[in-house]
């Protein structure tokens, strides 16, 4: 049986560059460490939301990091090899994307401090390389009300039944929706005056059908790079 403590440093994996230059967002004090998986063990432990690292073996220094983010420097090998979670690493090169994880699901996310109708939503994610955010499994719904919780407004999410009433499709993928796990509030969705897309909401907690033509704020989303 592997220990808890294993596993946490068993997540870490040497960075795979594939031509993207990256930095950690934030990076904590420099301490000594006898191995990759001292540092890895110890970066877990006291570092909150630890999710990359930098260990150079002949020095035996360990640097720990949160998640990566696209630089316009190349990082630099000197200091060591860069290690990381796998699904901590978004593309900012557009727009400033935050990476998010629960449990083993992690999603790279922005939202708009603007409002859009439903369809311009749609628009402006793809502008940015991305698309409305979905909510496929209960991690997801937990990393949306865990970023939205500071603000008390609408959000549009990627879901609606604008091709075929009552069949709701998630925008990324096309795949439907289906009511296998409780989503949206009580009583909803009802098609109330022709009500097509979906939006988080606080009122009718946590998603609701409107009207596509509403002004909301929105969230869009991108697959984390090193997964």
């Amino acid at each position: 049986m592997i220990a808890t403590a294993d596993i946490k440093v068993l997540r870490f994996k040497p960075f795979q560059n594939n031509g993207n230059s990256v930095k950690m967002w934030s990076v904590g004090p420099e301490f000594e460490a006898s191995s990759v998986s001292a540092c890895a063990t110890q970066c877990s432990k006291y570092v909150p939301m630890c999710y990359s690292f930098v260990y150079n073996r002949k020095s035996k220094r360990c640097t720990p990091g949160s998640w990566l983010i696209s630089s316009d420097k190349s990082f630099n090998s000197t200091l060591g090899t860069l290690y990381s979670v796998p699904g901590t690493f978004c593309d900012t090169s557009k727009v400033n994307f935050t990476v998010v994880t629960k449990g083993s699901v992690s999603s790279c996310m922005w939202l708009s401090n603007t409002m859009a109708t439903y369809r311009t939503a749609v628009n402006l994610c793809k502008d940015m390389g991305s698309s409305l955010y979905t909510i496929k499994v209960p991690e997801k719904l937990s990393i949306l009300l865990d970023a939205v919780k500071t603000f008390n407004v609408d959000h549009w999410i990627g879901l609606d039944d604008l091709s075929e009433e009552g069949v709701f499709k998630w925008v990324d993928d096309g795949s439907i929706w289906t009511n296998d796990w409780t989503l949206f509030a009580q009583h909803q969705p009802d098609d109330m005056l022709g009500e097509d897309c979906v939006q988080y909401s606080p009122v009718y907690y946590p998603i609701n059908d409107y009207s596509c033509d509403y002004l909301s704020r929105f969230i869009c989303e991108m697959e984390p790079m090193n997964k």
